[in-house]
């Protein structure tokens, strides 16, 4: 009894530590793009909208004297409350010139650049370094600006990055971001694709759904019930008698022993190897008892999907956490005894 109230307050001490968190490098005021260059638009387009932030079209030397007067206030109202904007350039320097650039470092703007051989490769580094883990992704034809607009509709809506593939071949760069960073469980298929293309993504353990040309595009809910019931019948009405008695000792187990789970003993690291971000995901997890889904995290930090995502792939990666998942969403635990030093 002893031991469980000193680990009872171990854990409730972590909760005391805290520091402010610093500039979130993947929260952008502005995203630019070259206004004729429409494959950098399409992947732009839809991070920008899932958060929230403008687009501005420019030309590849210069900035309309009209636009440059409107990020001058746009900067200036950033400064006012206390911040530097930033700004994400997604093009090479032949699709928006270092003059442009320098025009808005001049203005007080932070700049990063995302750019890469070919718009392949460009697509591939948006997913890798702005998305993180996804359910779902949307791959359309590289070779056939047609298929974008219809591409465009079905990322918007299923909330998902973009990625480029060629009719008759999965571009490296494209399979290495759908095997080590987004790790979809499905991919949407836009546009004409051989057999090969298929089985190269089927051959990474995704599941492939080709698209035709005026298909509707279902209702989120909808198409989340309708998964949510064909996930229930496959796995809950199908199996044996002897398979559904397991998974429910399994789950009675599971939820019988999770706080004993969170309150046993862990492999002990110092507070000081976490970041002021980090910390505050890890605080939020044991404000919630050891264990939040993943969504939540973004509700009580404030931080973007896509950062949380970054930072709690880093603490998996480190082992600080576990994360498990149930239904369409994660749940976090700790995985770690977090002390002072």
């Amino acid at each position: 009894m002893g031991q469980t109230m000193l680990q009872v307050l171990l854990i409730l001490s972590l909760i005391l530590v805290s520091s402010p968190p610093h500039g979130n490098s993947g929260n952008y005021d502005l995203i630019i793009v070259r206004q004729d260059e429409s494959w950098d638009s399409l992947v732009a387009r839809i991070y920008a909208d899932r958060e929230g932030v403008p687009i501005l079209s420019t030309s590849t030397e210069e900035i309309d004297p009209t636009r440059l007067r409107e990020l001058m206030q746009y900067s200036k109202a950033l400064t006012s409350e206390g911040r530097k904007g930033k700004v994400l350039i997604i093009g090479g320097e032949r699709a928006i010139s270092p003059r442009v650039e320098e025009e808005l470092r001049e203005m007080g703007f932070e700049v990063n650049r995302i750019s890469a051989l070919d718009r392949y490769h460009t697509a591939a580094d948006v997913a890798r370094k702005l998305w993180g883990p996804q359910e779902t992704v949307v791959i359309t034809n590289g070779d056939d600006i047609g298929y974008a607009l219809i591409a465009q509709r079905w990322a918007l809506e299923l909330e998902s990055p973009i990625l480029l593939a060629r009719e008759e071949e999965l571009p490296e760069a494209t399979e290495n971001v759908l095997k080590y960073y987004i790790k979809p469980r499905k991919v949407i298929l836009v546009g004409k694709f051989s057999k090969e293309v298929i089985s190269s993504i089927k051959g990474l353990g995704i599941k492939v759904e080709t698209k035709k040309v005026g298909e509707r595009i279902p209702p989120r809910e909808m198409e989340e019930e309708r998964r949510f019931s064909m996930e229930f019948f496959r796995k809950i009405v199908y199996p044996s008698s002897l398979v559904i008695s397991f998974l429910l000792g399994a789950f009675v187990y599971k939820h019988h022993y999770r706080i004993r789970e969170v309150l046993k003993p862990k492999i002990r690291i110092p507070m000081l190897v976490l970041t002021s971000d980090e910390r505050r995901i890890v605080e939020e997890i044991i404000r919630s008892g050891g264990e939040i889904k993943q969504e939540e995290i973004s509700q009580r930090t404030g931080f973007s999907r896509s950062k949380v995502s970054r930072i709690i792939s880093e603490l998996e990666e480190r082992g600080v956490i576990t994360r498990e998942r149930v239904g369409k969403t994660y749940i976090l635990r700790l995985a770690r005894e977090l002390v002072e030093g």
